[in-house]
């Protein structure tokens, strides 16, 4: 139930984001600058998206595993005589 309050919170946060401007952009001018206001809003996040997901693809490592920094080098180990 948690999760799904979250989920709707989160939701209606990014709504009020993108929407608020164009909204208040719209009021302040007139209907045609805001919807223009939401388009270009829209139209900027998918070519920002597109381009991260293209450097993400051309830059990904190879398929060896991650690891943390101090898995890297050998552990040195306590031996007993």
């Amino acid at each position: 139930m948690f999760s799904v309050l979250l989920t709707l919170i989160s939701i209606g946060v990014y709504i009020v984001i993108l929407v608020v401007p164009a909204v208040f952009i719209g009021f302040k001018r007139s209907v045609s600058w805001g919807v223009i206001t939401i388009t270009l809003t829209i139209g900027w996040l998918m070519l920002f998206s597109t381009l991260i997901f293209i450097v993400l693809f051309l830059f990904r490592g190879a398929d060896q595993p991650i690891y943390p920094m101090m898995y890297e080098k050998a552990v040195p180990t306590i031996q007993s005589n």
